[in-house]
């Protein structure tokens, strides 16, 4: 697997200043030291999430985000997106927009089942975060509490992926198989993210965290 080692850079209009920059140099130097716990101090709009993108920038290591709740982790996964635009930005909250466990009130003797449902943007963003992470380290995320919840073993996950690089020689009906065993399904008409289909000599695969699909051409008699 190709490991992109691109370093962290930040883009915006303007230079740390004020006590930001004796900041930025304390909350380093402090991270070096393997200190535990920071806290940064300041009022709304004084440019903390700023001064954490030049923290991050100079430590040059991947991050994790955590927010309290959906509508600041989706302010903080733009204003990040915005200082890091050549780096990989990733969102990682909740794909529930509705969510009813299941239940049972007994004076009634009335069983509730369980009932949700998924919002299928968010769900791709969060596998895109996970693809992310598994292929390069310049990355941030930024999620609400509900990534505390486990997603299972990494290697289980990393030995799930199906690799196809340029120029490789693969039999299109192996790498078929092998997308139907990590749950993908051939659909010659109806594509759409975790399908793929093949046509002629080409084998198109929509990602399950991707807005586009990928074609793979043969050249050659296909088996």
């Amino acid at each position: 697997m190709a490991i992109n080692m691109d370093k962290f850079k930040v883009t915006a209009a303007y230079q740390p200043s004020g006590d930001q920059p004796e900041a930025i140099a304390r909350l380093v130097a402090a991270l070096k030291a393997k200190q535990q716990k920071l806290t940064l101090l300041g009022v709304t709009g004084s440019g903390k999430t700023f001064t954490l993108a030049n923290v991050i920038a100079e430590l040059n290591r991947p991050t994790l985000v955590i927010s309290h709740n959906k509508t600041l982790a989706a302010q903080l996964y733009s204003e990040f997106k915005s200082f890091f635009p050549e780096n990989a930005v990733e969102y990682f909250i909740s794909y529930y927009d509705y969510y009813q466990p299941e239940a049972y009130v007994p004076h009634k003797d009335l069983y509730i089942q369980k009932d949700l449902s998924i919002n299928e943007e968010i769900d791709r963003l969060r596998l895109l975060a996970t693809s992310s992470l598994q292929e390069r380290r310049d990355v941030i995320i930024v999620a609400s509490v509900s990534c505390i919840y486990g997603l299972g073993s990494p290697q289980d996950y990393q030995d799930m992926i199906c690799m196809i690089k340029t120029g490789e020689e693969q039999a299109p009906e192996e790498i078929m198989k092998k997308l139907i065993a990590i749950q993908y399904e051939r659909n010659e008409f109806e594509f759409s993210r975790g399908k793929f289909r093949l046509r002629g000599d080409v084998l198109e695969i929509y990602p399950a965290y991707a807005q586009t699909a990928v074609r793979v051409e043969y050249f050659g008699d296909l088996v």
